[in-house]
């Protein structure tokens, strides 16, 4: 078994060679957190005493809307895929290619564009934040 123990951050744990998880410090560098948001627990923590939880809790989770029909088609799919749920980060990250976004440079570039930012009254901005 790796540095990590019996227990790993993932909802399935037998997909992953706990041999090859790395600590977040090796490719993480340290910011400051200032974005204002509360957590109960840091995400990116993991200690090996946390307990995993079952994939019915994992469901238990996600709320699902519209007919009872279709969240029941919805529930299903979400089982299907349960690998993909975690309450915890992962320390490899997902095998997605990059967006690449494409912009049109001449229509883009122009005045009117340009104009300077918009200001928000205080009950805005701290919305916003």
């Amino acid at each position: 078994m790796g540095q990590f123990g019996a227990q790993l951050p993932f909802a399935n744990s037998e997909l992953i060679d706990t041999d090859a998880l790395v600590e977040k410090g090796d490719v993480l560098d340290s910011i400051d957190d200032d974005d204002d948001i509360e957590w109960p627990e840091n995400p990116f923590d993991h200690r090996d005493d946390q307990r995993l939880e079952t994939n019915d809790e994992l469901l238990a989770m996600i709320h699902f809307d519209g007919s009872d029909g279709f969240q029941a088609k919805l529930r299903e799919l979400c089982r299907e895929f349960i690998d993909v749920f975690s309450t915890r980060v992962r320390r490899q990250s997902a095998k997605v290619a990059p967006m690449r976004i494409v912009v049109d440079r001449k229509s883009w570039e122009v005045s009117r564009y340009r104009l300077p930012p918009r200001h928000h009254d205080n009950d805005k901005q701290t919305a916003i934040r």
